[in-house]
């Protein structure tokens, strides 16, 4: 008594594209680009996700995922997920483990294994999360070309929530 809260349990976005004109805007199809976007709020700490898209033509582009997200009380994240992009035939799995270090910094460590396209990447990421900007700095693999490679960014954290935490995954002090 005395927690209780609101939650979106479930939402669903649609989207669709239409030409009236269909003849002079899309090639003669009245419907575009077909989109999705579903979130199940099993818990507090707990959804279940999908999203895609699909162009209504013949051999058209069509992209969907679906996947489990967990957040712990330690301010920790787990996804993980399947993705599937055709007509390019990439068929992944997709897992990404967020780990708060600090109020300040955070230590991601992510894979996908495209077994359609026989593609393998890894990546580990240190955050450094600021009130006005987020430095990232790491390293991934591909295998595709048999690479390791280097990894930093700069982001603004453009959006912020009125507690004080930005609008990613941790707080900040």
């Amino acid at each position: 008594p005395g927690n209780e809260h609101v939650i979106d349990w479930m939402t669903l976005n649609l989207g669709v594209s239409v030409f009236p004109q269909s003849d002079r805007d899309n090639y003669g199809n009245t419907f575009g680009i077909l989109e999705y976007d579903y979130t199940w709020n099993i818990g507090d700490r707990t959804a279940l996700t999908s999203s895609g898209f699909f162009e209504p033509v013949t051999d058209g582009p069509r992209a969907f995922d679906f996947g489990a997200v967990f957040h712990r009380p330690d301010s920790s994240n787990l996804y993980v997920g399947y993705r599937q992009i055709d007509p390019v035939n990439s068929k992944a799995v997709v897992a990404a483990l967020a780990y708060p270090l600090s109020g300040k910094y955070a230590m991601t460590a992510s894979t996908v294994w495209d077994f359609g396209v026989d593609v393998q990447t890894y990546s580990l990421l240190l955050s450094r999360m600021g009130t006005d900007v987020m430095f990232n700095l790491g390293v991934n693999y591909n295998s595709t070309l048999n690479t390791f490679g280097v990894i930093f960014e700069i982001l603004p954290n453009l959006a912020r929530r009125p507690t004080g935490r930005t609008a990613g995954l941790f707080p900040t002090a």
